[in-house]
């Protein structure tokens, strides 16, 4: 999540739209979860189209060192 400043603010959100209509905890962790895969996925996409020729991995956007 540390990789876009925007995910952080979405998790906000949705937290407090879950709350206030009292939705699950487990439907928001799922939510959730499947964004961060999107965000990874076109982290990764940016990054590969981006002619470097460092090695990434998309986990290195989940994980930190």
């Amino acid at each position: 999540m540390n990789g876009v400043p925007e995910f952080e603010v979405l998790v906000d959100k949705l937290t407090q739209s879950f709350a206030i209509t009292g939705k699950a905890k487990s439907t928001l962790n799922n939510y959730l979860r499947c964004l961060a895969y999107v965000e990874t996925t076109l982290v990764y996409l940016q990054v590969s189209n981006s002619g470097s020729s460092v090695k990434f991995s998309p986990l290195d956007t989940l994980y930190t060192r």
